[in-house]
């Protein structure tokens, strides 16, 4: 097949990310594979080629658990494939989220990502046997943590395509992990389908949305009974939420519409009918946690900021909170 021609669910099935049966048994997640419009990406085949040579890669380094076994291979080549490995991940860049280990390479992405976790950790339920959705999961950082406690399925949405990407990457490196999927596609396109959720993860998505009340709206409905919504957003400093035009800005970000007060925020996860509403971390957002590097090689939160409270276009530097729903 051309390498133009190319969908990603014949990708997929090419690389063995999914055994025959997943695909099978997950047909409302992987048809969206055959009509996302990522497949008119301009760097769409640029990607599938070097998620193909991430492929050849493994093909020379014999892998267990993590680990380069040199049975089949000569030291001399494993650094020359480790080498193409690493180059073959970078050509995927921007990396936001992370860090992550691959082999021996170590991927030091922008958002030390694992500082957030931490934050959220203690507040989540048990997901054991549970369906999780993280919308606007990026390369599925916070997804495979959540592998940690043994969910049933994970679904994240991402219509980014570098991030798509770079999680199929590290579905590579993932063993045996078949409930762990990324939709390459908006949300609410899935919001009709028959999955519904024991708990969602929105992390750092509310300001960059137009409408959120009628999102959440969308995000309540596709919950199940006695779930959690985890929300993470930047928030006011104040009671009164700041709203943006078009074209500003906040600490260099182009689309955010708003960042709401604390009071604002749970005023419309009440209006979309969530219980037990509840703010359970704030926390300033540091350059050691957002940072530029070798893997994200843009400007970063270092450059926006004035001082430590102080963003370039003259407002309150980010502050993050989390919120805990849910839906009885």
């Amino acid at each position: 097949m051309d390498s133009s021609q190319v969908r990603l669910i014949n990708l997929i099935e090419k690389l063995s990310l999914y055994p025959q049966i997943v695909i099978r048994d997950n047909p409302e997640i992987f048809d969206t594979y055959k009509t996302s419009n990522i497949h008119n990406h301009g760097r769409y085949n640029f990607f599938v080629s070097n998620l193909l040579q991430i492929n050849d890669c493994l093909t020379k380094i014999n892998t267990n658990s993590g680990t380069v076994s040199f049975d089949k291979v000569g030291e001399n080549q494993l650094v020359r494939e480790n080498n193409k490995l690493k180059d073959e991940l970078l050509s995927f860049n921007p990396w936001r989220k992370g860090p992550f280990k691959v082999l021996d390479i170590f991927i030091d992405s922008e958002w030390q990502s694992n500082m957030k976790w931490d934050r959220i950790k203690p507040h989540l339920p048990n997901l054991q046997d549970k369906n999780i959705c993280d919308i606007g999961c990026s390369n599925g950082y916070y997804m495979f943590r959540c592998l940690e406690e043994k969910p049933k399925i994970i679904i994240g949405f991402e219509k980014v395509i570098n991030y798509v990407f770079q999680f199929l990457a590290l579905k590579k490196f993932a063993k045996n992990e078949n409930n762990i999927f990324i939709v390459p596609d908006n949300f609410l396109k899935f919001s009709n389908n028959k999955t519904n959720f024991d708990l969602i993860l929105m992390l750092g998505i509310l300001y960059h949305l137009k409408h959120p009340n009628d999102f959440m709206d969308k995000v309540y409905n596709k919950m199940l009974s006695k779930s959690t919504l985890i929300l993470e957003t930047i928030i006011s400093h104040t009671d009164q939420s700041l709203f943006f035009n078009k074209n500003e800005r906040y600490a260099g970000m182009k689309n955010v519409h708003h960042i709401l007060s604390e009071k604002n925020v749970i005023k419309i996860l009440k209006d979309s009918g969530f219980k037990n509403i509840r703010c359970v971390d704030k926390a300033f957002t540091k350059t050691n946690e957002q940072r530029s590097t070798e893997w994200m090689g843009f400007e970063s939160l270092e450059n926006f900021l004035v001082d430590d409270n102080t963003t370039i276009e003259g407002l309150p530097a980010p502050l993050r909170a989390v919120f805990i729903a849910e839906k009885k």
